[in-house]
């Protein structure tokens, strides 16, 4: 709001008849008695300093609590981007209820993410790691996953119907084989790219991105298995992301963590083929 001095071109006075002149009147402004246009403004830019105080105090609160759960600024608020995959899975599975149009859904939406992000991390990290020990450790301990899936398979808690339900989804004998070799050759890299390079954060310990690349599997395997067996995967998809992630900071890339992941997508995707039919 702008205010013009009085006398000013713009500026109209009118009198009450009798008596001096006591309003000023100006396209912009409020008609105000003289006396009372100064403490107006005052009390006007009070009440916005009052304003930002509590602006400042609330986002002062936000920030703290954000750190408590392990964001540390405004920035780093990248949790965010799991929203989406979420959504392209849950898509996917319940509307579409179709396996290839989930998995290409959220392949998508990851790349889309990513592409958005522009994260300063290069694609090459994926290739790259200080140690080969740690990838025949990565591959046997993760393909030992999918051999225990098939032989303990009665104790896992598989729903009666599962076999039926994999087909609803389009996974049948004939679509199985290239499912499975797609996922394998493209899924490592992308999840191990997206939620241990760009997501993961260097916390030693447990952090909330683990629990969110373990919660997505969530939405599927609630289909196959019963709960309990629902809450036993999550942990171990917890803690394998959290070692992955460990394993990447440690070694400075992610070739190790890849491998594993596609040992254990492999392992597992081929023991429930071989299981259902």
């Amino acid at each position: 709001m702008r205010l013009q001095p009085l006398g000013h071109p713009s500026t109209k006075s009118r009198c009450i008849s009798g008596g001096a002149c006591d309003f000023t009147i100006h396209p912009r402004v409020n008609i105000l008695p003289r006396g009372r246009i100064l403490p107006a403004i005052i009390l006007r830019g009070e009440l916005r300093a009052i304003a930002d105080s509590i602006a400042r105090v609330r986002r002062a609160f936000i920030m703290r609590w954000m750190q408590r759960i392990g964001f540390q600024s405004m920035k780093s608020i990248k949790w965010l981007a799991t929203i989406p995959p979420y959504l392209a899975i849950g898509a996917g599975i319940y509307a579409f209820k179709n396996a290839w149009i989930t998995l290409i859904g959220y392949h998508l939406t990851l790349l889309l993410i990513l592409s958005l992000a522009r994260p300063a991390i290069r694609f090459k990290i994926l290739l790259q790691t200080r140690s080969l020990a740690w990838i025949r450790r990565s591959l046997f301990a993760s393909a030992g996953i999918g051999i225990t899936i098939f032989f303990l398979h009665p104790y896992l808690g598989f729903v009666d119907d599962y076999s039926s339900r994999l087909e609803a989804l389009g996974l049948n004998p004939s679509t199985w084989p290239a499912f499975l070799t797609y996922l394998t050759l493209t899924n490592p890299f992308l999840e191990e790219f997206f939620w241990r390079a760009h997501l993961g954060s260097e916390a030693p310990t447990l952090h909330f991105t683990d629990v969110l690349y373990a919660g997505y599997h969530g939405l599927v395997l609630v289909l196959f298995v019963q709960p309990w067996m629902v809450l036993l995967s999550l942990a171990v998809l917890t803690l394998s992301g959290w070692l992955w992630r460990r394993i990447y900071r440690m070694e400075g890339g992610l070739l190790v963590p890849v491998a594993g992941h596609m040992a254990a997508d492999f392992s597992i995707l081929l023991a429930v083929f071989l299981i259902s039919g």
